[in-house]
C-alpha cells in the first residue's frame, strides 16, 4: 500500500506545480524594486565575455587578386525604413500590462487559484493569466501567416524601391544568426548580470546554430526568402499559443471570448496585421508588429516563452506542466528561464526587434496552462548583452545584411532565375560558413504540412572572412566594445566547390546526420518509456541515408 502511494505521488508531482503560488525567500525580498517590478538581474553589469582560451582558428590565404580574392564589405548603411502602417491600427496591451513597460524587472502574476489579490502586481488583471487553449479558439479567426513569396505588398514594395530580394524576420533570423557567429566570433554567453551564473563558461545552445534551410523562390523579378517547415512538427502546441496568446493579451476578455468555438453573439473585429518595412543593401524586410504603446512611442515585439520543462519535453508536455517557483537560483526559477534565453533565442528576438525598428521585446513566461510572469525588456539591454555596445551591434548589424546581399547575389548569379533551397551551416570551428544550394524543379509552394519541393542539383559554396586592423589581418579577433570600428575593415571570400551533385548531396546528408547526433536527447524518457523530443526534425521527416529520395526522384544529380 505504501509503495502504490509512492508512485501515485511521484507521478502527480510535476502537475502540482501549476498550483502553486510563489513563495519568495529572504534574500528576494530583499531584491529591488521599481513600482511592482522585481530586479533580479544587474543590467548595468560588464557583459563581457568570460575569460578563457579562444576557439581554434584556421587562419585563410588573405589575396586580393585573383579568382577567389577576398573582397572589401562595404559598410555604407544603404538601410531605408519604409512605414507603411499608422500605429493607431496597432494592438495595445490589456488587463493592465501596460505597466510591465514601466517599471524594469519581473512582475509575477496573480496565481489563478489564489482566493486573495495577489500581493505582487494588484494592477494587473489576474483572470488573463489563465491561457485559453488553442483547440477552444476558432483558428479561422486568427490571421494567417503570410509568405515572404505570396505578400503582394511587399512584391509592390520590391519593386518600387529596386529590391532584388525579400524577406521576412521568422524567414531571415536563422541566417543572420549563423552571419553573427561568423563576425563577431563571440560563441560564448555572458552571464555577468545573473548572481547564479556569473562563475560559469557558457556556450550558445546547439539551437542556435543549428544548420538553417531556406526556399529561395523566383517571382520573376525578383526573389523571395522562405522558411521550409518542418514535418511533424512537435511543438505544433507552442506555435498556435503563440498566436492565440497574443490576441488574449491585446484584447479585452468580453471581446477575446468572441473568438471561442461556440460563441453565438457577434463575431470579433480582427485587424490586419500591421508590418514595417526595411530595406537593406538590396534585401527588402518585413517585420510584423505586435504591439505599440503610445507612451512608450514605439512599437515592441510579443514573446509567450514556455518554460524549459515544457520545451525540453515538448512531444509530452502535459505530463512536465510546473510552474516556476523561486526568483533566483540554477533551478525552477525566473533567473534560469533568462539565462536559457540568452543562449537559446535572445539573438533572434534581437534581429527581429531591429530590422521593426522595435523598442524591445513583451514576453510572458508560462507553461501552457498559465502564465505567472511578466517581462518588458529594452532593445538595449539585448545590445549589451550580445553585443556590448549599441554602436557595435549597428556595424555588425550592417556588416551582416551585407555579407548576407552579397553571398545570395553571388549564388543567383552562379544559377539565375532559378528557385533554389539553401542549407547555411557554421563550420564546428566558427571560421567559415558553409552553404549547400539545390535546385527546385519543382516547386509546390509553403504548406504548414511541410510537404518538400522537388530537387534537383546540388551545389556547394564556402563564405570566409578576414578582419584587418589598421591595414593588417587578424588572426583570432572576438568582437567586443573594446573592437575600434573605425579602424576594422572586414574582407570576405565567397568559393564554389568543384565537387560534382552526388558528392555534395552526400556531404551535405553527413551534416544533417551529424547535427541530429549531436543535439538529439535521443532514447527513451526514462519516467514514462516514451521516445524522447530530438531537437531536430530533418526537413525531410525523416533521417536521409543512402538511398536518398533525392536519388529515386529524378536523374538531374
Amino acid at each position: 500500500m505504501l509503495r502504490h502511494l509512492r508512485s501515485r505521488t511521484n507521478r502527480n508531482k510535476w502537475n502540482r506545480g501549476a498550483k502553486r503560488s510563489i513563495t519568495l525567500t529572504e534574500t528576494e525580498k530583499k531584491l529591488p524594486r521599481n513600482g511592482d517590478g522585481i530586479s533580479y538581474r544587474n543590467d548595468n553589469s560588464n557583459h563581457a565575455l568570460p575569460t578563457g582560451p579562444h576557439q581554434p582558428f584556421k587562419r585563410a590565404k588573405f589575396s586580393t587578386t585573383g579568382p577567389d580574392s577576398f573582397k572589401l564589405l562595404s559598410m555604407e548603411d544603404k538601410r531605408v525604413e519604409i512605414a507603411n502602417y499608422d500605429p493607431r491600427d496597432i494592438p495595445t496591451l490589456k488587463h493592465g500590462l501596460e505597466t510591465v513597460l514601466f517599471e524594469k524587472g519581473l512582475h509575477i502574476s496573480e496565481n489563478k487559484h489564489s482566493k486573495k489579490t495577489s500581493e505582487y502586481n494588484k494592477r494587473i488583471n489576474g483572470k488573463a493569466s489563465h491561457i485559453v487553449q488553442p483547440h477552444e479558439i476558432d483558428m479561422e479567426l486568427v490571421n494567417d501567416f503570410v509568405t515572404s513569396s505570396t505578400d503582394p505588398v511587399l512584391r509592390e514594395l520590391a519593386s518600387e524601391h529596386k529590391c532584388k530580394f525579400t524577406g521576412s524576420t521568422s524567414s531571415v533570423s536563422g541566417l543572420l544568426t549563423n552571419l553573427y557567429f561568423l563576425i563577431t566570433r563571440r560563441y560564448q554567453v555572458s552571464t555577468g548580470a545573473l548572481k547564479s551564473f556569473d562563475d560559469i563558461r557558457v556556450k550558445f545552445s546547439g539551437a542556435t546554430n543549428k544548420p538553417e534551410n531556406v526556399n529561395l523562390r523566383w517571382n520573376g523579378d525578383h526573389y523571395s526568402i522562405d522558411t521550409i517547415p518542418e514535418k511533424n512538427v512537435s511543438n505544433r502546441i507552442l506555435l498556435e499559443l503563440g498566436k492565440t496568446m497574443e490576441k488574449q493579451l491585446t484584447m479585452n476578455l468580453d471581446e477575446f471570448k468572441k473568438l471561442r468555438i461556440g460563441y453565438e453573439g457577434t463575431p470579433a473585429d480582427i485587424p490586419q496585421e500591421q508590418y514595417h518595412y526595411k530595406k537593406m543593401y538590396d534585401i527588402l524586410l518585413r517585420s510584423q508588429l505586435d504591439c505599440y504603446d503610445e507612451k512608450l512611442g514605439k512599437t515592441f515585439d510579443l514573446k509567450t516563452r514556455a518554460n524549459r520543462s515544457i520545451r525540453f519535453n515538448i512531444e509530452e508536455y502535459a505530463s512536465y506542466i510546473t510552474h516556476i517557483d523561486k526568483i533566483l537560483g540554477r533551478h525552477r526559477s525566473f533567473e534560469t528561464e533568462f539565462f536559457d534565453l540568452v543562449k537559446s533565442g535572445l539573438i533572434k528576438y534581437l534581429f527581429q526587434a531591429k530590422i521593426g525598428e522595435m523598442g524591445g521585446i513583451f514576453i510572458a513566461h508560462h507553461n501552457t496552462q498559465t502564465i505567472f510572469g511578466y517581462e518588458y525588456i529594452p532593445i538595449s539591454i539585448m545590445e549589451e548583452i550580445l553585443f556590448e555596445t549599441s554602436e557595435l551591434s549597428d556595424y555588425c548589424f550592417t556588416a551582416i545584411n551585407g555579407l548576407l546581399s552579397n553571398l545570395l547575389n553571388r549564388i543567383v548569379s552562379d544559377i539565375p532565375k532559378q528557385s533554389l533551397g539553401l542549407t547555411v551551416k557554421m563550420d564546428k570551428m566558427y571560421n567559415s560558413l558553409d552553404i549547400f544550394v539545390r535546385e527546385i524543379i519543382t516547386d509546390v509552394g509553403w504548406n504548414e504540412e511541410g510537404i518538400d519541393c522537388e530537387y534537383g542539383k546540388f551545389h556547394k559554396y564556402n563564405l570566409n572572412l578576414m578582419h584587418l586592423i589598421k591595414g593588417e589581418p587578424v588572426p583570432i579577433i572576438v568582437m567586443s566594445k573594446k573592437t575600434n570600428t573605425k579602424d576594422l575593415d572586414i574582407y570576405y571570400q565567397i568559393t564554389k566547390s568543384d565537387k560534382d551533385s552526388v558528392a555534395i548531396l552526400d556531404e551535405w546528408e553527413s551534416v544533417i546526420l551529424r547535427y541530429k547526433k549531436l543535439h538529439s536527447r535521443g532514447g527513451k524518457n526514462k519516467r514514462t518509456g516514451t521516445k524522447q523530443f530530438s531537437g531536430w526534425d530533418d526537413i525531410f521527416g525523416s533521417p536521409p541515408n543512402k538511398v536518398h529520395s533525392f536519388r529515386t526522384r529524378n536523374d538531374n544529380l
